[in-house]
């Protein structure tokens, strides 16, 4: 959990399923189930403020999606 930049305390809700680093930030992505019927979701935080929100039709493909991600910014210089 971190604080936004008034001060209240934020969290994004699900599991997280990677989380990686470079030049003291940290970028984190979460997998989680839409409560509204409308499949899964992933989100990308960075150093705990969100960034991204896809939808994916169902787990399988937010998990690819996911690691996909992951990779493309393990490719950036990232590190794990």
């Amino acid at each position: 959990m971190a604080d936004d930049r008034w001060g209240r305390a934020r969290m994004v809700p699900g599991e997280e399923a990677w989380r990686v680093t470079k030049e003291g930030r940290t970028m984190a992505c979460r997998v989680r189930r839409e409560h509204t019927g409308a499949g899964w979701e992933i989100v990308l935080t960075l150093d705990g403020e969100w960034q991204l929100g896809r939808r994916c039709l169902n787990e399988d493909l937010a998990r690819f999606a996911a690691e996909s991600l992951k990779q493309d910014h393990i490719r950036g210089g990232w590190t794990e």
